[in-house]
């Protein structure tokens, strides 16, 4: 235990220092705890700085998660604003422009969707530091795709006003006013144009532009005028040549020569062989002699053009050829109705023309074919008694497979042949004769339409047969051979000739009518070969028929018997056998 010093006798000198100051003695801060307190102080200084350490670390790691969250959100969002750019960036023109105010508004809202799912502030505020620079970039790159946008939309719409009013000069090239107006808006529209491409006012590319708009004017009004007056557009372009770049110039001189050499060469070629075929009376001239003119009259018409002469040559050419085919399928179907006709029973020449259609067919024939009518007679009628030749029935019917058009050119009456097999053979003829593709009177006619009204058939896809209008061939030749057959009977059997043919029937055969639409609300335009068949005179016709003990009438057969009343209403005919005839 700790002892406190004492002494009770005093000192027995003085001491020249002062008074002592009082000192705690040597351990007495121990007796009285002060090495607890120290120990305690020293505790606590100790757990200050745990507490310390242990804040610090709580608080940098909220900070972490907090950043963590914020990018995070930071990422979604640029994944959200790169969709939105995306799509607004794939609009073009005028929809770009519209679509602006609501791209901007689409990422402002996005932006505050994902900030509102973040935990606290703190994160929300770091995640606004970027978010924020994201949403404006992509707001300042939307805002130039739309101007660049708005700026093409308005070169386009220039343009395209350029293009449409020169096609309006193209669809009507005789209106002076009317391109007047259009070279006028042409004009504003490329000084509109040239503001928007950033070229100088009075600059080179600016007159550039104003040349190219006005030419292009220009060329479609000259390619207008060589549809229908090729003459007057050769003219035309080159009084206006200055007024055209040489590429269109080049593009519409090709155009206005061959329309002109087209029609030109055609026009001449008709003229010279009209005049000069001949007729019963007056013989014709040679091919050779007509080439001669044709050349001739090309160059006196087109001086400086020598191929129009070569394209008005193989105009003749054709001409000819064609003639000279009609002419020989004409032929060919008059022999065949005299044919028929002898096959009926006659004695002489006179009994045969008795008969109105072998009386117009003889009269249709050449002077020499004309003598040779009581030859086929006799001959015909002493066939009747001959004993079958075996090798040439099987040589005839042979020839029927491998080349029907010498089997139809055949005079079986010539052969020798019995009764039998020479109306075998002739229902063969007639048979073959049957399909209208192949009757020759309908052949004769379809060419004789082909070189009268070529491009009318041409429009109508009709010119010739092929693997893509087959049905609509055939329907035009079917029409065809109807409107002849009602055409002949109303005519006392009389064979139509080429004006027949060219000027009336063929014409009235693809001729436009109107035919009620989706119902009833409007009509349609169809040629006549395409009408369609009304319900109640289907229903009707099968009535009658069936009605009579025959077979219900196959689509095609009410179509044809259709077609023959429409003809019928126009020619005239035989009454009440038409309707019948769709049930055979």
């Amino acid at each position: 235990m700790a002892q406190v010093p004492y002494s009770p006798v005093p000192a027995q000198t003085l001491s020249p220092q002062g008074l002592p100051g009082y000192h705690t003695p040597s351990g007495l801060e121990d007796a009285f705890g002060a090495n607890v307190a120290q120990a305690i102080g020293h505790l606590g200084k100790v757990t200050e700085q745990a507490g310390s350490e242990l804040f610090g670390r709580a608080v940098a790691m909220q900070q972490l998660a907090n950043e963590t969250e914020a990018r995070e959100a930071d990422t979604q969002y640029m994944m959200k604003a790169g969709e939105l750019h995306a799509q607004y960036s794939a609009l073009q023109g005028a929809d770009a422009v519209t679509a602006y105010p609501k791209y901007a508004q689409d990422l402002q809202d996005a932006r505050r969707e994902i900030r509102g799912s973040l935990s606290n502030p703190a994160a929300m505020k770091m995640y606004d530091a970027n978010s924020l620079s994201t949403m404006g970039r992509s707001i300042f790159n939307g805002a130039g795709h739309a101007a660049t946008q708005n700026k093409q939309w308005a070169i386009n719409t220039a343009k395209s006003q350029i293009d449409l009013d020169a096609k309006a000069t193209e669809d009507n090239p005789g209106d002076e006013a009317l391109f007047q107006d259009k070279l006028h808006r042409i004009h504003q529209s490329a000084s509109e144009l040239s503001g928007l491409q950033g070229f100088a006012p009075g600059s080179a590319p600016e007159q550039d532009l104003f040349m190219k708009a006005k030419s292009k004017a220009y060329a479609q009004r000259i390619t207008g005028m060589a549809r229908h007056d090729p003459s007057a557009a050769t003219e035309y372009l080159d009084k206006h040549r200055t007024d055209l770049t040489e590429d269109d110039y080049a593009k519409v001189d090709r155009t206005v020569r061959n329309e002109d050499r087209s029609i030109g060469s055609v026009n001449i070629a008709n003229e010279v062989y009209s005049a000069g075929k001949g007729d019963e009376v007056k013989p014709g001239k040679s091919l050779a002699d007509m080439e001669e003119e044709v050349r001739a009259r090309a160059k006196k018409f087109r001086p400086d053009d020598p191929v129009l002469a070569q394209h008005a040559v193989s105009a003749l050419r054709g001409i000819w050829n064609q003639d000279k085919y009609a002419t020989k399928q004409e032929e060919q179907a008059n022999e065949g109705i005299i044919a028929e006709a002898i096959r009926a029973g006659v004695k002489n020449e006179q009994e045969l023309r008795a008969n109105p259609k072998a009386a117009a067919a003889i009269d249709a024939l050449g002077e020499k074919k004309k003598l040779d009518i009581p030859g086929m007679i006799n001959r015909y009628n002493a066939a009747r008694d001959k004993t079958t030749n075996e090798d040439t029935e099987t040589r005839l019917r042979g020839l029927s497979n491998t080349d029907v058009e010498e089997f139809l050119n055949t005079d079986l009456t010539k052969e020798h042949l019995s009764k039998g097999d020479m109306d075998k053979l002739m229902d063969r003829q007639q048979k073959l004769k049957g399909n209208p593709t192949g009757d020759p009177r309908v052949i004769r006619a379809m060419s004789w339409m082909r070189g009268a009204q070529g491009s009318q058939l041409e429009a109508l896809g009709i010119f010739a047969r092929t693997k893509e209008n087959k049905d609509e061939y055939d329907h035009y030749a079917g029409a065809m051979q109807s409107a002849i057959e009602v055409w002949s009977e109303a005519h006392a059997g009389k064979a139509p000739t080429y004006k027949d043919i060219t000027e009336d029937i063929g014409p009235q055969v693809i001729q436009q009518r109107s035919e009620p639409s989706w119902f009833g609300l409007s009509t349609k335009k169809v040629p006549m070969f395409q009408q369609e068949v009304p319900e109640d005179f289907k229903n009707k016709l099968t009535a009658d028929v069936v009605g009579r003990g025959g077979t219900e009438p196959t689509d095609e057969q009410v179509y044809k018997a259709y077609v023959r009343t429409q003809f019928i209403k126009l020619y005239g005919g035989p009454k009440g056998k038409d309707q019948a005839k769709a049930g055979q």
